[in-house]
């Protein structure tokens, strides 16, 4: 919460994907940084471990170091924790895995791409009730600030941005998240809005 981009509350917080759950957790325990929440293609389901479509090596995923003196290094690396040279080969044209030339740079190749994050995701918020929590949690921030007289803005405050080609949001959930945040009382609408973009893919 000390980074710089942090300090001037409150703010918009967008999370996709992944990034999206930790995002409901940020709001949920910190709703006076919030003002509004974005997220983009992400649900509050349960997701074990064994749900990951890759099917990798946690421990080395876990133990994966993101410089390396080498492209070939790199490569070898993501292919030994598990993934197909298409998703590196797309992730070096996108320029998520590059040559780092910064002065004093220590190592060649710097790889943004982190598997460590996906394992530890897994294992700390995917595999447990935290979407639920955290979700049901925004929900009562929300009602705390009406009971408590606080003024909560009249325009939606969260947002559920779905993908309509290749979402990995489950319909049963989605549905769920509505039921939670329509608890929300003393407003005329819910302070959800949720939309399906139908040519849009998990990275809308």
């Amino acid at each position: 919460r000390s980074h710089p981009l942090l300090c001037e509350k409150p703010f918009v917080l967008v999370g996709h994907s992944m990034g999206g759950r930790i995002a409901m957790c940020y709001a949920a325990k910190y709703p006076n940084d919030v003002s509004s929440l974005v997220i983009e293609d992400m649900d509050i389901r349960r997701r074990g471990v064994k749900s990951n479509f890759i099917h990798f090596d946690e421990e080395r995923a876990i133990a994966f170091s993101r410089c390396h003196e080498t492209l070939d290094s790199v490569k070898k690396e993501l292919e030994g924790i598990g993934y197909s040279s298409d998703m590196y080969t797309k992730w070096i044209d996108e320029g998520r895995i590059y040559e780092d030339k910064s002065d004093g740079s220590k190592y060649k190749f710097w790889s943004d791409v982190n598997p460590a994050f996906r394992a530890l995701c897994y294992r700390t918020i995917f595999d447990s009730s935290t979407g639920t929590d955290s979700w049901s949690a925004i929900a009562r921030n929300l009602q705390q600030k009406m009971n408590s007289g606080n003024e909560v803005n009249s325009a939606k405050v969260v947002y559920l941005m779905v993908a309509g080609i290749g979402t990995v949001c489950d319909e049963q959930s989605v549905e769920n998240m509505r039921q939670i945040m329509s608890c929300v009382q003393e407003r005329k609408y819910s302070p959800l809005s949720i939309k399906t973009y139908a040519q849009g893919t998990h990275s809308i």
